[in-house]
């Protein structure tokens, strides 16, 4: 077997990938300037300085320090949290709190946060105490710092950490002429030039131009008819969201955006939040779950007049594809890595060169121009 270049003609797609902030990324590029062991270096290291930066699930961290100092006194912040910061007040504020940076106490007692986790669900009486020890409207933002109402006030950036990773990690390869690229960390999506991609549970293909895909929802734990095991919090009320919105996707021009934005929508629900979108001119993709598990898809404006579908399999077709036995999702056995298998239900293998055949089951279900090699493993390189 031929080695790997260690530069690809322009017509070969790379793919590279690690792990950060406990999931994985991973890097298909064309048309690059850079080796493949400085293009992986670089990415590796600016997805290691936001989670130096972020992380709650180490005490080092500014974040994790910031938490730790049990005072209302004024706290010093590095520049670079202060915009997100400022990011996530703003999309408090326009969702009444929906989102909110300080929901982190409420998120460890559902269990869904670091360990050591509870052995059971917090009470009533529990939940009322820790919704005074949170809200978004507790925390004031300075320059160069932020100071909080409460000394139990935390900040948790998890919601958008992943999206602003890759918005670093896309101004890294911006600076290094790499102008052909799909990044992914975490599930979340960002492109340079045009990439097919697809959002799952129905099943739906579309064409990233230049743009940003973040997807939050309850998909992985959906069964059709029950609630699922839902590790989105309401703020508002300190209980898992109730409503029977299965998955919101958003598309924007930057993964941040995209990022906290799919988790504020997912709170809300398509009921506020779909008018909320429509408001804002935000491109949003709500699935629900309607009567008999059937699956209900609706889309705000901006996502119907920015998005540019290739291909999308009738609902017959995403029932008998990504459904099993009692409509359970099922994860088809490939030995790919779990974060792509996050993002595309359907049975596929990964492939260097050529095209690519998504199979479900005995049939091809769908063939797209990837740049795939016949291979059920991810190159390293």
């Amino acid at each position: 077997t031929a080695a790997a270049p260690s530069r690809p003609p322009s017509d070969i797609v790379w793919f590279l990938g690690g792990e950060t902030m406990g999931t994985t990324w991973s890097l298909k590029v064309r048309h690059s300037p850079l080796d493949a062991a400085h293009c992986r270096q670089g990415i590796q290291a600016g997805l290691d300085r936001v989670e130096n930066l972020l992380s709650t699930w180490r005490n080092d961290t500014p974040v994790a320090r910031f938490n730790q100092a049990a005072t209302t006194d004024r706290q010093p912040l590095p520049d670079e949290i202060m915009p997100l910061l400022r990011h996530g007040q703003q999309l408090s504020q326009l969702t009444g709190g929906a989102y909110d940076l300080t929901v982190g106490p409420l998120v460890r007692a559902w269990g869904y946060g670091p360990p050591p986790r509870p052995a059971q669900p917090p009470g009533a009486d529990q939940i009322r105490a820790l919704l005074s020890l949170t809200g978004w409207n507790k925390l004031t933002l300075f320059p160069d710092g932020a100071a909080r109402a409460h000394p139990g006030l935390e900040i948790d950036l998890t919601s958008l950490a992943e999206g602003w990773a890759l918005d670093e990690a896309a101004r890294w390869l911006a600076g290094r002429g790499v102008t052909d690229y799909l990044l992914e960390v975490g599930g979340e999506l960002r492109s340079a030039g045009d990439w097919p991609v697809a959002v799952e549970l129905p099943a739906e293909t579309l064409m990233l131009k230049s743009r940003s895909l973040s997807t939050s929802g309850t998909y992985r734990q959906f069964r059709p008819g029950r609630a699922p095991d839902n590790h989105l919090i309401d703020p508002r009320s300190g209980y898992p969201v109730a409503h029977r919105t299965v998955t919101v996707s958003v598309l924007a021009a930057d993964s941040l955006t995209a990022d906290s934005w799919a988790t504020a929508l997912n709170v809300l629900g398509v009921t506020e939040g779909l008018p909320l979108a429509n408001r804002l001119g935000l491109a949003a993709r709500f699935v629900t779950e309607e009567a008999r598990g059937h699956l209900r898809i609706r889309r705000s404006a901006a996502w119907e007049e920015g998005k540019q579908t290739l291909w999308s399999p009738s609902e017959r077709a995403v029932k008998a594809t990504t459904l099993g036995p009692g409509g359970v999702l099922q994860k088809k056995s490939c030995r790919c890595r779990p974060v792509l298998e996050k993002m595309f239900c359907l049975r596929f293998r990964f492939l260097q060169y050529g095209g690519a055949i998504w199979e479900t089951g005995d049939n091809a279900f769908l063939t797209v121009r990837w740049g795939f090699h016949p291979s059920p493993v991810l190159p390293r390189f």
